[in-house]
């Protein structure tokens, strides 16, 4: 992703990318396609892309993107059950859960071992996913809020699949960044990153990308307002 060329206003406005529809993207590369930061689109299965040599005068149709990331690993809906869902409540620095597999220290809410959790209310910190590299971590955002100070809001560091189920209409926010930090987005996963449900999801990074997959990143469903300094997606 950071291979491609920018496109800019005279004005250098942050980016702004709405997308509605089933959206493949490979890893983040050169010959990947990816948003451009500054780039404004709002259709179905569609993104403003940048061409496969990085030239965004030329950009991808939204039918090439699709058809070059026609082979992009995601998880299916039918993969996982919302009724296996552990609910973890978010507050304030703080969450509760009755899963072992969720902790919080210091604003960090890690989430440690494969499954399903729904993450509602608010929370003032970081969400970090730290599972085994086999591991399928589903987080469906119930109108959640999840805004960082320093750095990624959700940031999944280890695992096989990260999905995100959207219900209602949740916001991420990250904060400051350091520039020695593996995660570069409000939303950052080193690994395959699906994204999905009814919901709306609101993304904003004011020194960074707003979503990020080392791997491949699909959406299938949902609505997704992603505002940023740098790439949308």
């Amino acid at each position: 992703m950071k291979a491609l060329q920018k496109i800019w206003t005279p004005a250098r406005t942050i980016g702004m990318v709405a997308l509605v529809g089933t959206l493949a993207l490979g890893a983040c590369s050169s010959s990947g396609a990816a948003s451009s930061g500054s780039t404004a689109t709002s259709a179905t299965a569609a993104v403003a892309a940048a061409g496969t040599n990085g030239d965004t005068t030329a950009p991808l149709t939204a039918a090439d993107a699709l058809a070059s990331n026609a082979k992009a690993s995601h998880v299916k809906d039918s993969d996982w059950k919302a009724s296996d869902a552990v609910d973890v409540t978010l507050s304030g620095t703080t969450a509760t859960s009755s899963s072992d597999a969720v902790s919080v220290s210091d604003g960090v809410l890690t989430i440690s071992k494969a499954g399903v959790y729904k993450l509602s209310g608010s929370f003032t910190g970081k969400v970090v996913v730290a599972a085994g590299s086999e591991d399928r971590v589903v987080l469906i955002l119930d109108n959640a809020t999840i805004t960082s100070s320093a750095g990624a809001a959700i940031e999944a560091t280890s695992g096989d699949d990260l999905v995100l189920s959207l219900e209602g209409t949740s916001t991420i926010t990250d904060g400051t960044y350091t520039g020695t930090e593996d995660a570069n987005a409000a939303i950052y996963a080193d690994m395959d990153l699906t994204i999905t449900g009814s919901g709306t999801l609101n993304v904003t990074s004011g020194a960074s990308d707003a979503i990020t997959s080392k791997d491949d990143l699909y959406v299938l469903s949902g609505t997704i307002n992603a505002t940023a300094s740098d790439d949308g997606l």
